[in-house]
């Protein structure tokens, strides 16, 4: 991939490409992740500070490539300050991100001999033309295509399980409990919840097969985006945000083509309304929302409508619908219901060795099968259950766990310290593996009574020193950054999801 000079034609209106208008929808995403975990802003974090910086850089500058390296290098970097304990897509946003950083740097790398001559800028990194933009997308999107693809699909294979096929226990039904509890009206019909159980299984493997054919990745779109929306109505506005942002790469140059055309439009509208009313120009219409703004808090009034919960759901709300509109309004441009077949297909061998990404998720997806960790594999509200000599799912082959970290089981008795407080409360076992990670991720003092292989033991730390010699802190080692375990019932399933 080599740099290009910018070769504007006078008169050319402007136009985004590819990797701008992924680049804006990347950094939106990014944004509702660390706008929904306000802990570094509470805790001083600077890891924090330096990937929001990087996020909003971005959001404003989406034409810069440096500027998507910086943000992603920024945001792989606190992401993995967080590891082990993120959420799924948390976790697989952080990989990508540091999929993107390698796809930036080698292309840094190919270019280097261009540093310093006409035409060349750190800002773009000599790639300012659509050719070469969309070169680099297409170094690291097909990683990325295949990303959302594997996660939609073991989300759907750990949900193939006894436990999620009852009513009485599935988390199906408890998310279809959360939707309907928020709706002004509440059905209540005897079939809704084992309904509501074939109709998840039913979207989230309709999802990865329409998107793994070119043919059908309009129908996806058209599946997927309401889907998304409704689940970030119900909290998951982080998952809806990084699925939003990665459909655009499931698109075609045709489609950048057609939202251009959209925004053209839009542009002219804008200006001949600002030709009609010279005072609202666009400037002053933001000054005087940010007056308004400014003096409501100044003042106090208001002050209940300002509060951080509703800030969040408002702007990712206000992003979503934006988001989803712009796909609709183009998709439904060029009838995609009645669309031809795409004439380029999706692009599987060209990112090299970026492919290690999607090897990288499917191993931790099977994760719970092999008898290791049990959270952030992917299986969000999936009631799959491999701990303690049990196995729930319906075809996966017990032979696979070959690891021994999800039975050796530890019972909480009593505590001082808060983080076991629901464990001992709940009656919930944790591995001893995770037990002690959590230990060793905590300064805090700890005072715990615990039964262990048929054993009740009691650890106590203050200052850091402990009351056992054979317990110190740091012995998870490295194993404690990639390892996490969900807590399980000590009685088995019961009617509480524990995601």
């Amino acid at each position: 991939m080599s740099y290009t000079k910018s070769l504007k034609l006078p008169g050319e209106e402007k136009s985004l490409h590819r990797l701008t208008i992924f680049s804006f929808l990347w950094a939106c995403q990014a944004f509702v992740h660390l706008d929904f975990s306000w802990h570094w802003l509470q805790s001083g974090k600077i890891l924090g500070y330096i990937a929001m910086a990087a996020v909003i850089l971005l959001l404003f500058n989406p034409r810069s490539v440096s500027l998507l390296g910086f943000m992603a290098l920024a945001s792989f970097a606190d992401n993995v300050s967080h590891w082990p304990k993120l959420s799924n897509h948390t976790f697989a946003s952080g990989l990508i991100n540091g999929t993107i950083l390698l796809a930036v740097l080698w292309t840094l790398y190919q270019n280097r001999r261009q540093i310093g001559k006409p035409g060349w800028s750190w800002y773009t990194l000599g790639l300012n033309d659509r050719e070469a933009t969309n070169a680099l997308l297409e170094r690291f999107a097909p990683v990325m295509r295949a990303a959302v693809i594997i996660i939609y699909l073991f989300a759907v294979l750990h949900k193939l399980n006894w436990d999620f096929l009852n009513p009485a226990i599935s988390c199906g039904v408890a998310m279809f409990h959360d939707l309907t509890s928020r709706l002004p009206f509440s059905p209540d019909y005897a079939w809704a919840p084992l309904a509501s159980i074939w109709a998840t299984l039913a979207i989230e493997l309709a999802l990865p097969v329409l998107l793994l054919f070119r043919k059908t990745r309009h129908y996806a779109l058209a599946l997927g985006l309401p889907f998304h929306l409704m689940l970030g109505l119900i909290g998951h506005r982080k998952f809806s945000a990084f699925i939003f942002a990665c459909y655009f790469l499931f698109t075609e140059e045709k489609f950048t083509e057609a939202l251009n055309e959209r925004a053209r439009a839009l542009r002219r509208w804008f200006a001949q309304w600002q030709r009609r009313h010279p005072a609202l120009t666009a400037r002053r219409v933001t000054w005087s929302g940010l007056s308004v703004l400014i003096a409501g808090i100044a003042t106090g009034f208001g002050l209940e409508f300002l509060d951080l919960k509703r800030m969040e759901k408002s702007s990712w709300l206000l992003w979503s619908l934006i988001a989803i509109a712009a796909y609709v309004l183009v998709l439904f441009q060029q009838k995609f219901l009645r669309m031809p077949a795409a004439t380029m297909a999706l692009h599987w061998s060209y990112p090299g060795l970026l492919w290690l990404l999607p090897a990288l998720l499917v191993f931790n997806g099977m994760n719970p099968y092999l008898g290791l960790k049990t959270h952030v594999v992917f299986s969000m509200y999936s009631n799959l259950r491999t701990e303690a000599g049990e196995w729930n799912h319906l075809f996966m082959p017990k032979w696979l766990k070959v690891a021994k970290f999800q039975d050796d089981l530890v019972e909480i008795i009593d505590t001082s310290w808060q983080e076991f407080e629901e464990y001992k409360n709940k009656q919930l076992l944790i591995p001893y593996f995770e037990f002690r990670r959590m230990i060793d991720a905590s300064q805090d003092d700890i005072g715990v009574r615990y039964l262990h292989r048929g054993e009740y033991k009691e650890l106590e730390i203050k200052n850091g020193q402990s009351n056992r010699a054979d317990f110190a802190r740091g012995s998870t080692g490295l194993l404690g950054k990639f390892l996490v375990f969900r807590p399980i019932f000590k009685e088995g399933a019961k009617y509480e999801c524990l995601r």
